[in-house]
């Protein structure tokens, strides 16, 4: 055996290991995390108030459907803020007749964004500080509760003393093609979301969902959380570190059908929303690094397949059948949990290789453009990277 065919047998070899480590992590991560739909934690002797805090832009499309399954919830001690963030579509109108409908729901109408910030961001602490809950709900302008959820986050975190809680929705099926990707970014979700260590006080795990962030207001405003990641593309997961960093008792969980969110509505929309991802969060703003970490992802999401073609060492094509075997029952499992189809965990590398060719479009239009676009306004990219270390030195650096 020459020493290109032994590299590569032992290549194909450890990363078919990786598949086996991160489905153990995966099992570990899905035993410990509790689901919202399930929970029936015992009701407190009077509700807070909760405030729920929705920045939208530009999402008259499905921004009625959502704000519905909100307001029909019967959470006793309720109100609801929409965050209009310099919308360019009917969301202002469609916002405006939901309020007319019911005092619960106000419209917070942004013409301008505060330098320094994120668009997304900046709705978001703009909708807290109008709010005065005891408790606040994060949440996207897509996404829907089902009846008797807010009641049960609440409850919850009440009875465990938890000031900070993420929950994980459940996504909805769109099509085979589309659902491939969302299974292999549903896993990188479950491997990360290390609920137990979320939990543990002594941990700097943390995490936030965009779709379901519960989080006391005192915390919010108190500790300048969202302040602090004012400049971070991937807020959520900066929230959440923010928040265990500050010294908040957290907590991270699947949803479950207690959320549920159309994710994306196509594959093409899917590639124009991921734009910001792969360059801000897998390349840290390098194009050198995007494409390294993607071809990473690739090299070990397609090595049991390529394992199948070492016929020079049988026990590396007996690794990769395994690993397909395992591959297949694990997403199928993800899939299943979502209600979507059992062919989607059959078509994971295709998804994967989807996957793949959107961090690397990511990469090379973020260098390219010299920054990033998101929701209407240019950043460039020095200024993204000059924000996220101040917020990375910010909370390691000073702490809570």
């Amino acid at each position: 055996m020459s020493q290109v065919t032994l590299a590569i047998s032992i290549l194909l070899g450890l990363a078919c290991l990786a598949w086996w480590a991160m489905a153990l992590l995966i099992h570990r991560n899905l035993r410990a995390a509790l689901r919202l739909d399930r929970i029936r934690p015992p009701e407190p002797a009077v509700w807070p108030s909760l405030g729920i805090v929705v920045p939208a832009r530009d999402e008259a499309a499905t921004l009625g459907a959502a704000m519905r399954t909100r307001l029909q919830d019967d959470y006793p001690r309720l109100s609801v803020l929409l965050v209009n963030d310099r919308s360019t579509d009917a969301t202002a109108e469609v916002a405006e007749r939901l309020a007319a409908r019911d005092e619960r729901l106000a419209v917070l109408h942004i013409a301008e964004l505060a330098e320094g910030w994120l668009g997304k961001v900046h709705a978001m602490q703009r909708g807290v500080e109008q709010m005065d809950s005891e408790w606040v709900l994060l949440t996207d302008a897509d996404v829907h509760l089902a009846p008797g959820s807010l009641r049960r986050a609440v409850a919850w975190c009440e009875a465990e003393g938890v000031d900070f809680l993420a929950a994980l929705p459940r996504m909805r099926s769109v099509g085979l093609a589309l659902d491939s990707v969302l299974v292999v970014f549903l896993q990188l979700l479950v491997l990360g979301m290390r609920a137990r260590e979320v939990r543990d006080p002594k941990s700097s795990v943390g995490i936030g969902s965009g779709s379901f962030t519960l989080v006391r207001r005192s915390l919010l405003l108190d500790r300048g959380l969202l302040e602090r990641v004012r400049l971070e593309v991937a807020d959520d997961l900066a929230l959440g570190l923010a928040a265990k960093v500050a010294g908040a008792r957290c907590a991270a969980m699947l949803a479950g059908g207690a959320v549920e969110v159309t994710f994306y509505p196509s594959l093409g929309a899917m590639f124009r929303g991921s734009e910001k991802n792969g360059f801000a969060v897998l390349g840290r703003y390098s194009l050198l690094r995007t494409w390294l970490a993607s071809f990473a992802f690739l090299g070990v999401q397609w090595a049991p397949l390529l394992a199948l073609g070492v016929v020079w060492e049988p026990w590396i094509q007996v690794m990769g059948a395994l690993t397909i075997i395992l591959a297949v029952v694990q997403l199928g499992g993800l899939a299943r949990s979502n209600g979507w189809s059992p062919l989607t965990a059959l078509c994971w590398p295709l998804g994967a290789l989807l996957f793949t060719a959107m961090m690397l479009r990511s990469g090379w239009r973020g260098w390219r453009q010299g920054g990033l676009y998101w929701r209407g306004t240019f950043y460039p990219t020095e200024l993204l990277r000059q924000g996220s270390r101040d917020a990375m030195g910010e909370l390691f650096g000073r702490g809570g």
